[in-house]
């Protein structure tokens, strides 16, 4: 599964929170990072759950 769609799926309801917004530059082993707005503790830990195991595959 793409990164992307992984943390989309971590996210509540990113589409409907308005939660990520598409960095123009690409920093994280060739994916587009994502910024994460206005997020709770809870969305944001998930999202770094997919971005670690993400680094280690």
């Amino acid at each position: 599964m793409l990164i992307e769609q992984r943390i989309k799926k971590a996210l509540p309801d990113p589409r409907g929170q308005g939660a990520w917004i598409r960095a123009t530059n690409k920093a994280l082993d060739g994916h587009e990072p994502l910024l994460l707005m206005s997020q709770t503790p809870q969305s944001l830990s998930r999202v770094s759950k997919v971005l670690e195991s993400e680094r280690y595959n």
